[in-house]
């Protein structure tokens, strides 16, 4: 879920037409190892839980160290 809300960041994408681009590639899929594409309601309520944590915040900035930004 983590993977795909970032895609839909680097893409400026909605939650809508992130399943939906989640849907039409099959390598997307593939590189996630999907069988179903979660619903864009699904995908929101993650996010949303994700960032009450922070923990979106903590991965950023933890990300930003190792790539050295």
């Amino acid at each position: 879920m983590i993977v795909m809300f970032l895609y839909g960041i680097a893409y400026n994408l909605t939650y809508r037409n992130l399943e939906e681009e989640f849907r039409i590639s099959e390598v997307l899929r593939k590189a996630l190892n999907l069988r179903e594409v979660p619903h864009y309601s699904t995908i929101c309520k993650a996010v949303k839980r994700l960032r009450e944590e922070d923990f979106l915040k903590r991965l950023l900035e933890e990300s930003s160290k190792l790539l050295d930004v």
